[in-house]
Order: C-alpha cells, then structure tokens, then sequence
C-alpha cells in the first residue's frame, strides 16, 4: 500500500465565493508541493511520490465537484489513464472521463464547463473528456487508444453499481477480443519504437515511447488488464520489472521538476542539470554524464528485454507454435514456425554457441521464450570457460562467413549477455555514450549498427551513396575482414587513450587467440588503427594538394587496403548519424579514392586540379572590376562561388556571412592574392537540408552578393553581416573548443584546426578575428557534423605573405578564436 507523504491542509472554512476558493486552494497545492518536492529530492520512495500528488488531485476534484453541486446530477467523475493508476507527475495531465446520461442538459453543460475552468485555475491540468455510455463504447471500439485510456478507469464520485456495469462492458470480447487488441497494441508499439531507430541506446531518450521506455510496462498491463490474469513473467523478471519502473518513474518526475515542463525526452541539456543535481561526481562533467545515464540504458534494456519476453510469449500462442510440424536440426534443437527451440536442456559447450551460427544460418525470427530462459539459467551458471573452449570460439568465428543474419546474431548475442564471453572488452563500452555533436547512440549499439550497415553492403550489388561499390566489393579478399574492423574499431573508447591505438592492441590479441590466417589479421589491425584515416583525409585536409594524396597513398600501400577502408568509411559514417552524410561528403570520398587509386597504380597523380571553379587568377588578375561568378556544383546540391573583388581585410570574413545568412552551408574555401592587390575568394556551398539548387536561388544569392560588396565598388569596406538565422535547439554541451596549430614545412604554411559546437555567423567570426590579428587566410576546408565543425585553415600574415611562427602570437590567436566562439555560442 501507498502512503500519503503529505496532507493537502485545506481549512475546513473555505470560501464560498468561486475566484477566492481557487486561489485559496491553489495556494495551499504550491505550499504542499514545495514540501512533497524536498521529499523527492531527499530521495524517498517515487510511489508515495505519485500516490500523494494523485489523492491531493482526488481531494481537489471532489470539492470542486461539490462546489458546483454536481452530485445533484446524474453524472460519474471517473479517472483514467495514468491518473486512473493513481500516477501523478508535476507535470503529466490528470485524465478525467466525466460520464453523462444521454440528454441534453444545458444546465449541466454549464456546470461541466464551469467545473473543468475551475481545476485549472486551481492549477490541475486536467485531460477531460465529457462522453455517454454508449458513446465511450462506440468510440472504444474504434480507437485503441481510447480503449487502452478506459481500460484503467477508477471511480471518483458517482454510482458504484453503474460504474461496474461500465467496466464490465469494456472487458467484452464483443468490444475486442484479446487477440485483436494485443496485435493492435504490438503493431503500434513496433512503430513507437521505429522513431527511435529500434535502439535502447538513442543518447536523446523518449521516457515513454524509447524502446524500454514507460510504454512498454503500460503495455504489460493493458495486457493484463484485458485478460483479467496475472501475468506469465517469472519472479526474478517481475522484480526487474518492478525495479526498472520505479527507476523510471523516479528520473520522469526529476525531468519535470528541472525542465518545469510536461517533457519527456531526456535532451542532453537535462542530462547534464540532472547529473548536476543528482550531485554524481567525476573528473569532467561529459564522463558525469555518462555516469548518471549508465543506470537509465540498464533500466531500459531490462525493460525492452522482458516487454519483448512477454509479447513472444503471447505470440507463441495466438500462433500456435508448439501444435506447428517441427523441422529437427539437431539433437538438442529444432525449428517451430521460424522460431529456434532448444529440446535437450543438458548442452554442451559447443552445442551452446552452435545454436547462435544455427540460428543465423537458417535466417529465424527468435528463439522461443523457453528457451531464452534455458539459455539465461546457463549463462548464470557454467563458469566462464565453459564459453571459451578452442571449439566452440571456432564456432564463433563461423558465423562471421555467412551472407545474412550477421549483424542480428551479434546484436542478439549481446543482448542475452553471450557476446562478451568471445570478445570481453565489449563489455567495457556497453552503454557508454559518445557524449559529442555527432553520434546518434552509444558505442555498443554504434558498432551493432556499423555491422548491419556492412551485412547491407554485403548483400547489394549497387549502393546508392557512391558509384565506386562493386569496385570496392571486387578488390577486396574476404568480407569478413570488415565486420571484424566493425566489432573492434571503437572497443577502445573510454579507456584513456587513443582508441583506435587501443582497439588495434585488442583486435591483435583476439586474432592471435583465434588463430585468424596471418594475411587477414594484418589487415583487420590496421584497418581498426587507421579506421579514420580516410574520413579525416577527405573532410579535413587539402586533398588537392600533391602531397596530401602521396601521404596517404603511402599510409594506404595497396588497392586492396584502400577498397577495404572505403568501403568501411562510408558505412562508419552511416552509422554514426545518417544526417550527416550528404553528396559532398560523398564526392570527397570519391575524389580521395581515385587519386589515391591513380597513383598505386601508376606512382603518379592526375595533372588536373581537383578543385576547380569557373574563373582563374590567371584570367582576371589584371582586370579592374568587382567580378562574381555562381554556377550549381556538380552534384547539384551545392554552388560554386569565385568573388574577384579589392582586397579588403574583411572580405572573407563579409561573403562567409553573406553566404550563411542564404542558408548555404560552407564547405571549402580557396584564397588567391594577385599582384595588383585583388582578392580571388573561392567557396564551394551547400544547401542546408541537401536540397537541389535552383537557378532562380542562384539569382538570390548573387542578388545578396552584389549588395554586399558594392561599397567595395566605391572604394570602400564592406560591412561583415549580422547572422540572425534561428537554430532549432540551443547548445547545451560541456563541449570544450579544441583548436590544435602545425606548420607544413612543404608549403610553407600555418594550419589552425578548430573543433567546436557549430553556430550562425561562426566563420564570420572567426574571420574577424583573423583580421583583428593580421591574418589572412590562404584556404580553408569546413567540416560542419550536425551540431559540430571541425574548420581547418592555412594562414599567412597579412603582409608579408609568410607562413606565421612566432609562438606567442599564435597562441594569443588561438585565445582570441576561442574566446569569440564562447561569446557567440548558446550554452
């Protein structure tokens, strides 16, 4: 039984007079809710929590039902939804069902409304529908959700015996039947959790409707509520269950004091002021975080994994399987109607990793609820060698030779708690987060992706992010080389030190262990130490300059290594965030991965230039004019741009502005200085959202550009615009500006990478500040990841047109980047 924490003290002499009784109650509800919140946070028990505030909402209900003398009429105040569970958030609506007799009283209409106006002002959310019997029914039984609302009805004020009557009804089969209603519910639980990619693991969570999320344990009970039965979960399960819930209930009810909102999505922003608030203790406030949400990824996988037991369970039946003809595999297992069921309850080491390459071979749905359990017990039981014999790791390592079901194998494994009796580490980045701008889900759950993503490579013959895919496919020796790069590269994460230096000193260990042929282990660990080779080449250094694409010709050393990487940078990049790839990302790769092929081939480079615009310097160095020049970029999605213009010091810094305030993206800049003190700036832009490039924007922008420099006409400065677009979401990151500085002896330049959260007018800025210090750029690549940049530069001085060395004046540059962008981002 619940305990009321906290008496709701209203005075027995309350006012008769409608505004002051409103305001008299909505004074002692605050004065109550202050102290029922010091409870919570002082951590007592979240039922009592929701208990009280559910009978302070009964209390409030009923007296403002008699206020408006409401008990004179033929009328039920009945609860449902949450509140009918007598579950109450600070901020969740209290979900009423006032139910009327079919004639239509305008007197009581008047005080229906009267009364709902009331709770409000005495600030009670209410959720109020106002129905007849026979329309609850109608509307039942052509609205789930409206049947699933009813189903947890509670009487407040009203007649017990009509009330029975009602719920009565609502259990009939007439209205639905079990089976009807559970495949309703189960179809639109699927896609509740489609939203969320399927994934315990989405690092933004839903409370409610993630995949082990409150949602699923609702969904339990309408279940149960529809049959009338206990349920069929074993009693360690039902504990889980329970302890998982409370957990839940606890970190909803946080999230709305904090966000003071009815939200439910766990944005990292509340993560943070909850792990604050929570007082969890670390060196830096992002491993804080990943602390403080360890124990909500453990409660939701709990919960998916025994919502998912359930429904099976429930499955099993309504198909019938066990009445189905069986197809024997083995002498301990046989397939029921795509199910795999375990028949011999005494397995041996290797007959128990057989069942995962059985069930991946054969392509099934699942294993059967028993033998889930089965294969639980077992794995609480047997020691850890019963899992590693030399047999059965064999085993293990033929599953990754098979075209299909990889990828939900291994995803299956590790979540039964299999996986990491074969690959121990994996244990270590379960449910840690990648607490940056650009990652969608966890390490674990990033790599399952990544491994789903290669077994989609593997079965295609085509591949619509780039055209070099069966050429890929054809050069490479073994496919099975790239799933175990994806099972390794980022096993090195949260370990305090370079991943990948890390994941290469793992994956060498497990290739030696499991004897992996030699020529296939050298390319699996230096695929898992150079995973990111080819993405940072691409997106983040000049792939036009010569020695660029010698450098990493070398570091590749073979067409075979090159094929392998390609293929894995792609579908690395997918995994992380699908929004982030975009055509020119693409075209990067492409361009990487031909030059680069070009010259193992024939120890040579193309002679053209990969970068090319419209207009050269050669061309218009000795013209006198304001020169612009647009045209839509090969891919269609983007521009190119060539500004021939004065060398005014903020002419950068002005047309990065200009071009952000179009919505256009920048991904590369080019700058060119001609003897008679013009500028020729070259941009290559995106549209935001990858959208085709139209000739009439081609005219806007142009249009903008013009206005923007015609002051330079005259012989004047331009002015840098101000960057005013909206962005969706304020950053709330603890994420620290990283600007790293190296001199490129062969070219003579300086480089400055910054790495930072993006915002409007970002480049903009940072070009100011180049020109406060005497900076001109020389080029520039733009590396904008969702929410973060990663922008390098090559610089000059102003005016010598040398590369800047002096230590303290980069340093002070560097000061001066880091502080704008502290200025200018929401934080």
């Amino acid at each position: 039984m619940s305990t009321l924490l906290v008496t709701l003290n209203l005075p027995n002499q309350l006012p008769e007079n409608t505004k002051a009784l409103a305001e008299e109650i909505n004074q002692h509800f605050k004065q109550a809710t202050q102290a029922l919140d010091v409870l919570f946070w002082q951590g007592q028990s979240i039922t009592d929590i929701l208990y009280t505030r559910s009978k302070w909402c009964d209390v409030i209900l009923s007296l403002a039902w008699n206020h408006f003398l409401l008990e004179n009429e033929q009328v039920q105040l009945i609860a449902v939804g949450g509140y009918g569970f007598q579950r109450l958030h600070p901020y969740s609506d209290a979900d009423i069902l006032i139910l009327v007799e079919p004639e239509n009283n305008l007197k009581l209409n008047a005080k229906i409304e009267k009364f709902i106006a009331f709770c409000w002002d005495c600030n009670i959310k209410l959720g109020p529908s106002v129905r007849t019997f026979k329309e609850c029914i109608e509307l039942s039984s052509q609205d789930h959700t409206i049947y699933t609302n009813l189903l947890s009805s509670r009487l407040l004020i009203g007649n017990q015996h009509q009330f029975l009557a009602f719920t009565k009804e609502l259990q009939s089969n007439q209205l639905w039947n079990f089976n009807d209603y559970f495949k309703t519910k189960y179809a639109q639980r699927a896609l509740r959790h489609e939203r969320y990619a399927n994934s315990v693991y989405h690092l933004e969570p839903h409370l409610k409707d993630s995949p082990g999320g409150l949602r699923d344990i609702d969904f339990i009970t309408w279940m149960v509520n529809k049959k009338y039965h206990s349920t069929k979960l074993q009693p360690k399960e039902y504990e889980t269950l329970s302890k998982a819930q409370m957990y839940l209930w606890h970190l909803r009810y946080a999230l709305h004091l904090i966000a003071q909102t009815p939200t439910e999505r766990l944005y990292f922003e509340h993560q943070i002021t909850l792990t604050k608030k929570f007082e969890i203790q670390e060196s830096n406030i992002n491993k804080a975080v990943s602390k403080f949400m360890r124990p909500y990824y453990q409660a939701a996988y709990s919960v998916n994994k025994i919502t998912n037991l359930f429904c099976q369970e429930i499955n099993e039946k309504i198909e019938d399987v066990f009445h189905e003809p069986k197809e024997t595999l083995t002498s301990f297992c046989e397939i029921r109607k795509k199910y795999l069921h375990i028949t011999n309850k005494q397995l041996s080491e290797n007959d128990f990793i057989n069942l995962f390459f059985l069930f991946a071979k054969h392509q099934l749905r699942a294993f059967t609820v028993s033998s889930i359990r089965l294969i639980e017990d077992i794995l609480e039981q047997q020691p850890s060698h019963y899992f590693t014999n030399p047999v059965s790791e064999k085993i293990f390592l033929k599953l990754f030779t098979l075209d299909h079901h990889v990828s939900k194998t291994l995803t299956l494994m590790h979540d039964m708690g299999v996986l990491i009796h074969y690959i121990p580490e994996f244990e270590l980045i379960s449910g840690q987060m990648q607490y940056d701008l650009t990652h969608l889900y966890t390490v674990d759950a990033h790599t399952l992706t990544l491994i789903h993503t290669l077994e989609t490579f593997k079965a295609k013959d085509q591949f619509d992010k780039f055209d070099f895919f069966n050429d890929c496919k054809q050069r490479i020796g073994d496919f099975s080389i790239l799933y175990f790069c994806g099972l390794f590269h980022d096993i090195g994460k949260g370990q305090g030190e370079d991943h990948s230096h890390r994941g290469y000193q793992i994956v060498a260990n497990f290739c030696q262990k499991n004897q992996i042929p030699k020529q296939n282990a050298e390319v699996i660990c230096w695929l898992v130490k150079n995973h990111l080779l080819m993405s940072i080449t691409s997106q983040r250094k000049d792939i036009t300059d010569e020695q660029v694409i010698i450098n990493f010709a070398k570091e590749v050393n073979s067409q075979e290594k090159l094929s392998y990487l390609y293929l894995f940078t792609v579908a690395d990049m997918l995994a992380t965030n699908p929004s982030l790839w975009n055509d020119w990302r693409g075209s990067l790769l492409q361009e990487l991965y031909v030059h680069t092929t070009h010259y193992l081939q024939h120890n040579t480079l193309f002679s053209q230039a990969s970068f090319t615009m419209p207009q050269t310097t050669s061309t218009l160095s000795h013209q006198k004019i304001v020169n612009i020049t647009l045209s839509a970029h090969a891919n269609l999605r983007g521009i190119n741009l060539t500004v021939y213009a004065p060398d005014k010091p903020n002419l950068f810094a002005a047309i990065c502005a200009c071009l952000e305030k179009c919505y256009l993206t920048i991904v590369q800049a080019r700058i060119s200085h001609t003897p008679t003190d013009y500028s020729l700036q070259q941009f290559v832009a995106l549209e935001i959202g990858d959208t085709l490039v139209e000739a009439s924007r081609l005219k806007n922008i142009e249009n903008q550009l013009n206005q923007l420099l015609k002051p330079i006409e005259e012989g004047k400065d331009c002015t840098i615009p101000v960057v005013t677009r909206h962005t969706p979401r304020a950053l709330h990151f603890d994420f620290e500006t990283t600007l790293n500085i190296s001199f490129i002896k062969e070219s003579n330049r300086t480089l400055i990478e910054v790495i930072a959260p993006d915002f409007p007018g970002l480049l903009a800025r940072i070009g100011e500040v180049f020109i406060q210090a005497n900076i001109r750029v020389h080029s520039a690549i733009i590396n904008t990841l969702g929410k973060q940049v990663e922008d390098t530069f090559y610089i000059l001085d102003k005016h010598t047109f040398q590369a800047p060395t002096d230590e303290a004046r980069l340093t002070e540059l560097c000061t001066q980047i880091r502080a704008v962008i502290q200025r200018y981002c929401i934080k």
